[in-house]
């Protein structure tokens, strides 16, 4: 049999020592990812908010200059410089009537 009595056992603070590196690296790591999801986040609400006020400048452009709001959003988009992504919004645009403003929502694909 063979004696232990030369080795020495690690205290909690020897291993704690030892891990600590790999505590600090996984610490910063999940700190990076929340403020990258965060950004995300905010730019896809900025970009919602962009597409949402070039709409507005497109229908009063187009009711400024033919004296009627755009009939339909295909007529805007292709008679007005409103341009976006098809892949990350959709557009919701429903006439009312000749002069009353449509109904436009801008609602993010996921």
């Amino acid at each position: 049999m063979r004696s232990h009595r030369f080795v020495k056992k690690k205290t909690p603070l020897q291993l704690l020592r030892k891990a600590a590196p790999a505590l600090a690296t996984c610490l910063i790591l999940a700190v990076f990812y929340a403020a990258v999801v965060s950004l995300s986040g905010n730019a896809s609400q900025e970009q919602k908010k962009n597409l949402e006020a070039t709409l507005r400048r497109g229908i009063m452009q187009c009711y400024a200059l033919e004296g009627a709001y755009p009939e339909s959003l295909d007529y805007l988009l292709a008679n007005y410089p409103v341009y976006y992504d098809k892949n990350s919004f959709f557009i919701d645009y429903q006439t009312i009537g000749q002069n009353i403003y449509p109904s436009v929502s801008v609602i993010e694909k996921k």
